[in-house]
């Protein structure tokens, strides 16, 4: 995991991880979740609040509504009206074409947070934030990942060992 890297996270520098509420019960496998249920990002405080995470089912740090080194107190959401603007945000992607384009996993949930959040950004009178993907050079496609639906790059390079590339945009699918 990324964070693994950035840890001890530096002071001052507010950094947001993805939560995905779980689905109720009613909803099909591949339908989009209801609004209550979607994607957010909520604040990861420190490297003690990272290190007491819980793990999930694939040992995944689960940072859900509470902070771990402070039990009883919510994570701040980077919507809240006090919350500083995003600059960049990292996302998922399982192939990337020579456009940047990305296609996820098919639930969309970053495409409808990055959507939510340009328009919340927009309302702040805030540029809205860098969208970056890692990827694999494997994971770099001669051909369209997908078809019309991906929003165009920020940014892309390429390690110098070839063995992992990056891509920036949004797109279809996670």
């Amino acid at each position: 995991m990324l964070i693994r890297y950035l840890t001890p996270i530096p002071p001052g520098i507010p950094l947001y991880v993805p939560i995905i509420p779980q689905p109720p019960p009613t909803t099909t496998k591949h339908a989009a979740p209801p609004p209550s249920h979607d994607m957010r990002m909520l604040r990861l405080y420190s490297s003690t609040d990272y290190s007491l995470l819980p793990r999930d089912k694939w040992g995944i740090p689960d940072a859900g509504e509470y902070r771990a080194d402070v039990p009883e107190r919510t994570r701040e959401d980077c919507m809240a009206p006090d919350a500083p603007t995003l600059d960049v945000i990292l996302v998922p992607g399982v192939c990337f074409d020579t456009k940047f384009q990305r296609l996820g996993h098919g639930k969309g949930y970053y495409d409808r947070f990055i959507k939510r959040y340009r328009a919340y950004a927009a309302q702040r009178g805030d540029r809205p934030p860098l969208l970056v993907a890692l990827a694999l050079t494997e994971q770099m496609l001669p051909f369209p990942a997908a078809e019309g639906t991906a929003d165009p790059a920020d940014g892309a390079g390429k390690a110098e060992d070839g063995g992992a590339g990056v891509a920036g945009g949004a797109g279809d699918g996670e």
